[in-house]
């Protein structure tokens, strides 16, 4: 498979990177070489996620989330306006999500993509659960940004649990109005 096969297939192509947010410039070089990334074929990303979804502390989690709006402020600026960004977040219901600056992010990404893993506790969970716990993760997401905010779940997608299937999570796709796979202006 040649790298450019996604695009002439008509899918969009984003480059995900981990920013441990220890070292800003380092990060942020990473993340503008990520987005500005050409293949060989001459391919190019179509846009970034930046996945600041460390799990820190609930202590630390507020200054965490204070490195990542820095972050988001200086990639911005550095990409442009026009480039379409998604951050990925803790959910909102876990102590780094709670204090995460959603609002703030609002101001920088285009969409917030939290990493709904629903397993708690080591038991299958039934598709009205991983329903409601994604719905909670949108709704507090909106509550603590604005109505429209696009959210773009990223669910659990493999079987952590015996009994657990990844086809639980498929019923998010019912949650419309901003929940989606992809991102883009247009």
């Amino acid at each position: 498979m040649t790298r450019d096969r996604p695009h002439r297939s008509g899918l969009r192509v984003i480059a995900w990177v981990y920013p441990y947010l220890r070292d800003l410039p380092t990060d942020v070089a990473l993340t503008v070489a990520a987005a500005r990334y050409t293949a060989p074929s001459g391919d190019r990303p179509d846009g970034l996620a930046a996945d600041v979804e460390e799990d820190t502390a609930e202590e630390a989690a507020q200054a965490y989330g204070q490195a990542a709006q820095a972050y988001g402020q200086v990639v911005r600026n550095a990409l442009g306006p026009d480039e379409p960004m998604v951050i990925v977040t803790a959910p909102p219901q876990a102590d780094a999500g709670q204090a995460f600056p959603f609002a703030t992010a609002a101001l920088t990404w285009d969409a917030i993509a939290p990493m709904d893993y629903w397993h708690a506790q080591q038991r299958a969970y039934s598709a009205a659960e991983v329903y409601a716990y994604v719905r909670v993760s949108v709704a507090e997401i909106r509550a603590r940004t604005r109505a429209d905010m696009p959210v773009v779940m990223i669910g659990q997608m493999f079987s952590l649990y015996a009994g657990t299937s990844a086809s639980r999570s498929r019923r998010g796709e019912d949650l419309r109005g901003g929940c989606g796979a992809g991102v883009g202006r247009g």
